[in-house]
């Protein structure tokens, strides 16, 4: 029902109940972005690895 939203309120509604929704809103926008940033930050680490490097994690996470 909620299709990507948030959340949702349904009238009438109290305006510490929007507050909460925002608030809780803002706070799962933070959380996304600092994953963001650092699914971003390891996957400019694993870039800059050697082709030995790379061999050796991939052996190492059983990727092989």
């Amino acid at each position: 029902m909620k299709a990507g939203a948030v959340d949702f309120l349904t009238k009438p509604f109290k305006d510490r109940d929007l507050i909460a929704v925002i608030r809780d809103a803002l706070n799962k926008d933070v959380r996304l972005e600092a994953e963001q940033e650092e699914r971003k930050a390891i996957q400019g680490r694993l870039q800059a690895l050697t082709p030995r490097e790379r061999q050796v994690f991939d052996w190492s996470s059983g990727v092989c």
